[in-house]
């Protein structure tokens, strides 16, 4: 049986045994403050780090090695790094958002192997789109144009277009 895909992309119904699963998506448009925009900004350039040391790794590796790195692999030199005196700066950037970046990089891989795309290329300073992603591991919950995530995030604001973050 096929469930049709809706075209917003929020509800991504996906088969486990004989139960059907519906996974939710959630997507928030944010005003930032200034303070805000430097944090997020500083985890811009977390993942966009990640993402081009675990490039690099991965390209060293197989060219002297002749052999694959794994996502857990990368994963595992991203907490070492965050523990290096030499890069203090990742123990204040989200670990999970860390961790989506390299995820992002094994699918790079996989649609370059898979024949779907080319290979990956280095994530720039001055690119038009900056993005990360990090999990939620809770339900949001929804009450009077405040949506709260987690204990970390509240996104405030009506239903109108205001909303910030504030984190506490």
């Amino acid at each position: 049986m096929s469930v049709p895909k809706r075209s917003d992309g929020m509800f991504r119904p996906r088969k486990r045994g004989r139960k059907l699963l519906t996974q939710k998506g959630y997507r928030f448009r944010i005003y930032p403050n200034k303070k805000q925009e430097e944090l997020i900004s500083s985890f811009f350039g977390c993942c966009r780090y990640v993402y081009n040391i675990c490039l690099t790794y991965r390209k060293d590796l197989y060219v002297s090695e002749k052999r694959n790195v794994s996502r857990y692999e990368c994963m595992r030199k991203i907490t070492l790094m965050r523990s290096d005196p030499e890069t203090p700066w990742l123990k204040d950037c989200d670990s999970m958002a860390l961790q989506e970046s390299v995820k992002d990089l094994d699918r790079a891989y996989e649609s370059f192997f898979g024949k779907r795309s080319g290979y990956p290329k280095y994530h720039k300073k001055h690119s038009s789109v900056q993005s990360y992603r990090t999990e939620i591991r809770t339900t949001p919950s929804v009450s009077k144009g405040t949506v709260s995530a987690s204990r970390s995030l509240v996104l405030s604001g009506s239903k109108s277009r205001e909303r910030s973050v504030e984190r506490y």
